[in-house]
Parts: C-alpha cells; structure tokens; sequence
C-alpha cells in the first residue's frame, strides 16, 4: 500500500507539471542566457572591429601625412592643407592634423622672425599650462622647442590659435614626443581633456634628414627634422549612436586600469563603483586589446543581464510542454537527435570531401571571384612545387604561369567566362605551366562554386599532369609519319 500511495503521488498530473515546470522553466532561462552570451560576445566583436579598425586609420593617415611633410620643404606648410583635409573629412573621428617644428634655444629668434615673414605676422613660440591652470604662460628657457607651425584645421571654435605652442611642454606629450622621436615609430600621448570638451589624444610621428629613419636612437635624436601629430576625439572614436544598448563601453590606455580617469579615452559609464554586479543575473563582459602598436588601448564592454532579457515566450511554451509531457521530450528528443545527425552527417562529408581531395591525382585550387586562392590541395601543392601556406591568399595569376604548347608567350588563367556563364570552361587546347624552370603539358576545367542561395562563391580550377600522354602521344604520331 505505500509503495502504491509512493507511485500515485509521483505521477500524479498535478506533481508532474509542478516539476517539469520548474525544470523546464529553469532550463528555458539557462539557453536564454546561453544564446544572450553568444550574442554578446559576437556583437561585442563586431563592435571592437570597428573601433580598432578606426584606430589602424589613424595610424595610416599619420604615416601618409609624414611622409608628405618628408618630401616637402620645410616652409611649404600650404601644401599639406588639401591632404589633411580630405582627411578630416573622411575621417570624422580625427579633429586635427599637426606640423611640429624642432627648435634650439640658440635659433629661436631667427626661426621666430622667419615664421613672421612667411605666414604668421604675430608668431611666437608660447607654453600653455596643460597640466594645472591651463592657461598661456611666457616661454621658458630651454634646450630644445617644439612649436607648432602648421594646424589643419587652423582655427577651431571656442579654442585660441595654437599656432606656435610648444608642445613639449606638458608632461603628457613630452613624453611621447621624446619616444616617437627616439623609435621612430608613431607614439601616443595619454589622453588629456580637450579645451573644447571631451577627452582625445594625440599621435606623434618623427620625420627625420634622412627619408629612412636613422639606426640608432643618438643619430635619430640629432637628425630628427620635424613631428607630425594627429588629434583623435574620444566621443568620434566611439559615437553614442552605435554602442548597442544596454552596453557599457570604456576605452583606456593599457597602463592604467578603468576606474583613472587619466587613461580613459572614451566612456559612456562611471567605473567609480565596486567591480562585482548589483544584480544577481550575470554580468556579460568584453576585453580586447587594440591592434596595434602605436595605440596601446584596451576597450571593454560589459552588459548587465536581468529578468528583461528572459524571453516570455520561451517560459509559456516551457509551461506548454510540461502539460504535454510525453510528446514534449518526444519531439524534443528526436529534434535533438536529428540535429546531432545532421550535423554528423555535414562532418562526415567534409571529412570524405577533405579524404577525397587529398587522395586524388588531379590537381584542385579553388579561387575566389576575385582570383584570390583558397585552398589547394596536396597534388596541387605538388605540381605548383610550394607549400599551401605560400601559395594560400596569392592571386591565382601570379601563381599558375601558362603558355601554350606552340608558343613562348606566357597569360594568366582567365576564368571569367566560367564565372559569367556559370558553367564549367576548358581552354580545349594544349596548355604548357611553367614552373621555375619546367614546363609541364595540363589540361584543364574550371566549375563555378555556387551557394545554397544562389550567389557564387567563386571557382574550382582542376589541372591534370598529361605530360606523359602528350609525349606518347607526340611519339606515336611521330613513328606514324616516319619509316621504321
């Protein structure tokens, strides 16, 4: 009897739906989190490469503005204006571009006067206070200046002319200053608040006497000739309108930690508050670094879960499948079987393809539209004499030298008909590679890859080795016209 009492209680409807509900309910909530964690982290990537891409822009603009100012004289600041401004405006996250001059104590007067007579009736090399009351304050006495002689744009709203301010007088920048010169690789300054508001920082790049930048740090120290600079907006770098919601987003300089404000770039968040979450719901968090050396920054993004991030849809129908409990973990079994062997089934598949590619005797590349090589396997890798890691991202026609057989006359392997006509092409003629110094009899096909939705992909290029066959071949015609 109690064992009867035991069984009725435990499959008692009621019992049954209490507890799946739970579980299932439990369960729900969990793949909820699961997928929310993967969304994140991917939207969190996708978010970094845009930031970082715009960090590897400003590098390229600061490098391209250098080697202009290299080139140049060093008075014709006029022909730097059009490049930096088409650079402003491609690039809204660069405020300013800079020309900083090297001057020593003894030539202050004379670079003075002839800064008067070229452009700037008014000019004089100034210090401003960045550090403390940030204000204008006479020139001191030292060995060596760094003015700024050239601004693009010259002039910015509620920002006096800088037009002459040493640079090297703030602790931030002369740091930088002083590295970009001895290295002369591009060097950031930490970031500072902007007299306009916001936070920014400032690229250095050294241009020397030289137009290769000298071996050793004494000899760039001496031959050093001017400094381009690069001004970067914080708020540019990351605009409000593109951080997902919900996110929290800071950037800072790998030498500080979040919570200084010394080092942050950008934030939409105060990190003044402890580090462990408020909330009992996880915390989804981000941390990469750039990638790049001249911009040693860290972006982390963090995303506070909560119960508004539990989809109510998932919870009814979890409460739906507890009541139809056989037919529930029937269809949800077999869902999961078929997934499992679906998937199994693309894996075997690959695996027999990868078999079947390695073991043939034919050669296959496989090209992108653009003519790009992405795979090639080992009986490629054997005709082509090279490894796949060397021949893997080249251009197909730098790759496959063809010629034909009557003629000394190399081209490239046109597969564009292929492509157009989406259908298999041959060149139906008796096709000569050149490899080094050999030359090899092929024949060839070229198939068009075609996705499941239609778009094509690119083409599978097949060679065969038919130097033999030809050679026979060229015999037997030859015995044919020839007596014995």
């Amino acid at each position: 009897m109690r064992q009867l009492w035991k069984i009725k209680i435990y499959s008692s409807p009621l019992f049954i739906f209490v507890v799946l509900s739970a579980l299932t309910s439990t369960f729900a909530i969990y793949l909820d989190f699961i997928q929310l964690k993967a969304d994140f982290n991917d939207e969190a990537a996708r978010f970094y490469r845009v930031i970082n891409e715009r960090t590897n822009q400003n590098e390229t603009v600061l490098n391209g503005f250098a080697a202009l100012m290299n080139v140049l004289e060093k008075d014709d600041y006029e022909k730097l204006r059009p490049y930096a401004r088409e650079m402003l405006k491609t690039y809204p996250h660069i405020f300013e571009l800079g020309n900083v001059a090297r001057v020593g104590y003894s030539d202050v007067e004379k670079f003075e006067s002839k800064m008067r007579l070229n452009k700037y009736r008014d000019f004089k090399i100034k210090e401003f206070d960045f550090d403390n009351d940030r204000r204008w304050m006479p020139v001191g006495k030292r060995q060596i200046y760094y003015p700024i002689v050239f601004l693009e744009p010259e002039l910015s709203q509620n920002v006096p002319n800088l037009i002459g301010m040493d640079v090297g007088v703030s602790k931030g920048f002369k740091s930088a200053l002083q590295k970009a010169i001895d290295t002369g690789e591009i060097v950031a300054s930490k970031s500072f608040s902007r007299i306009e508001g916001g936070r920014g920082y400032v690229l250095f790049k050294a241009t020397y006497q030289t137009i290769n930048p000298p071996s050793t740090t004494e000899a760039r120290r001496t031959k050093v000739d001017r400094v381009a600079s690069l001004l970067v907006r914080g708020e540019y770098l990351v605009k409000q309108e593109e951080i997902p919601s919900g996110y929290n987003v800071i950037i800072y300089n790998t030498e500080n930690i979040p919570r200084d404000i010394e080092g942050n770039i950008f934030k939409n968040i105060s990190f003044e508050s402890s580090d462990k979450p408020k909330s009992r719901f996880p915390r989804l968090e981000y941390s990469q670094e750039m990638n790049n050396s001249g911009q040693p920054f860290i972006i982390k993004i963090i995303f506070q879960t909560g119960f508004e991030q539990i989809k109510n849809t998932s919870l009814a129908l979890s409460i739906a499948f507890s009541l139809l409990m056989s037919i529930s973990f029937f269809f949800y079994s077999r869902r999961k079987m078929e997934k499992a062997s679906s998937l199994r089934a693309v894996l075997d598949e690959r695996k027999r393809t990868k078999v079947t590619l390695e073991s043939i005797s034919d050669a296959v590349i496989t090209v992108d539209i653009n003519g790009v090589i992405k795979d090639v396997n080992p009986a490629g890798c054997r005709l082509l004499k090279n490894d796949i890691s060397q021949l893997k991202e080249q251009k197909l026609k730098n790759v496959l030298i063809l010629s034909f057989e009557d003629s000394d006359e190399t081209f490239a392997y046109d597969f564009k008909e292929c492509l157009i006509k989406q259908t298999q092409y041959s060149y139906n003629n008796s096709l000569v590679l050149r490899v080094g110094e050999r030359q090899i009899a092929i024949e060839d096909i070229a198939s068009p890859m075609i996705s499941l939705d239609g778009s094509t992909l690119g083409v599978a290029l097949v060679l065969r080795d038919v130097s033999q066959q030809r050679m026979l071949t060229g015999k037997l015609e030859y015995q044919a016209t020839h007596d014995p």
